[in-house]
């Protein structure tokens, strides 16, 4: 353990295309020492690393450290935080609470309570080296868009949250079971392609509710989470299932979820999975399909925008229009966010 004061540690791998800074720092640790903690214990004595969500709250100091120690550019290294999606997919990334999209871990001293690690178990098949991606931890991504499977989130055999940080991406810490022979389910083609899209406006920033009306990114995806959390757990969620898959298709069977936790980030993939199915079919035509189905199902504006802080002017708007009978003021201001 000598080799870890010098300039390079004995082993130095990088970041892989879209890697996740807990898994890059995973890889890292256990290249180098048996286990992870007695790894960063010596290197960050004073550090908490593995007792909380270090994608959360990776601090420059770690970034640094890490960049330096294994020849890795330092905005290479600082591209595995989810901050880069700041300004884009939530306004800011909360470090000790919970950010918008971004899957929980319930961290609780080492263990993890929630399953806020997902992964693809196609892509660990055929990774040179298995790693988790950026855009696993985001509630809106439910299958891989690269093998169109389901994501999985937890070990097939025990149940347990992955912990990559333990024994390797690949193995359960719990049952020590291969995470790589996760069963496979093939994804919904609707669903596949809109979250493909969403993946891509979450890399590149460019979003449009209309054809050719551009859309702040925050403003997209908070419409978005809104829509989702509408067909998921509203008083008529229920009911706007149906009509969406009797005029449109996609599976309107209830998702599970906790019942005191009524936000995407809770639910489970498959069922997440039907849900974004459910929401790509009423974007097309935007605002009328949903303006249909809310309307057919009686669910008007005030519930629509129930609770949505801020209310996004494209939604707002429409539903106000043609869901309240409420005439509209002026426009006045950016009508983009």
């Amino acid at each position: 353990m000598s080799g870890l004061t010098g300039k390079l540690w004995p082993s130095h791998p990088k970041p892989q295309q879209d890697e996740l800074l807990s898994s890059w720092l995973s890889r890292v640790a256990l290249s180098n020492a048996p286990r992870a903690h007695t790894f960063c214990h010596l290197v960050w004595p004073n550090k908490q690393i593995w007792t909380r969500d270090i994608d959360l709250c990776g601090d420059e100091a770690l970034i640094t450290s890490l960049s330096q120690h294994t020849a890795t550019s330092l905005d290479k290294a600082r591209s595995t935080k989810l901050e880069v999606f700041e300004g884009i997919v939530f306004e800011k990334l909360i470090q000790n609470g919970r950010t918008r999209w971004i899957m929980p871990t319930g961290v609780f001293h080492r263990e993890r309570t929630r399953f806020g690690l997902q992964w693809c178990p196609l892509c660990f098949q055929s990774d040179d080296v298995s790693y988790f991606r950026k855009h696993w931890r985001f509630a809106f991504v439910s299958c891989c868009p690269r093998h169109g499977v389901i994501l999985a989130d937890r070990c097939h055999n025990c149940g347990s949250p992955v912990l990559p940080f333990n024994r390797g991406p690949n193995i359960c810490h719990l049952c020590g079971i291969d995470l790589r022979d996760y069963p496979v389910v093939i994804g919904e083609s609707v669903a596949l392609q809109f979250e493909y899209c969403l993946i891509k406006r979450a890399y590149d920033g460019h979003t449009c509710l209309a054809p050719y009306e551009p859309i702040y990114p925050i403003a997209y995806f908070d419409i978005i989470r809104r829509l989702v959390q509408l067909i998921a757990f509203s008083n008529h969620a229920q009911q706007l299932r149906e009509i969406i898959a009797r005029r449109y298709g996609g599976d309107p069977s209830p998702p599970v979820y906790d019942p005191d936790r009524h936000d995407i980030e809770f639910i489970p993939p498959k069922d997440r999975h039907k849900l974004m199915g459910l929401v790509a079919r009423i974007l097309p035509g935007w605002p009328f399909r949903l303006i249909g189905v809310c309307s057919e199902a009686e669910v008007w504006s005030s519930q629509i925008l129930k609770d949505m802080k801020p209310v996004r002017y494209h939604l707002w708007e429409p539903t106000k229009q043609y869901l309240s009978g409420i005439a509209l003021p002026r426009r006045t201001g950016n009508k983009n966010i």
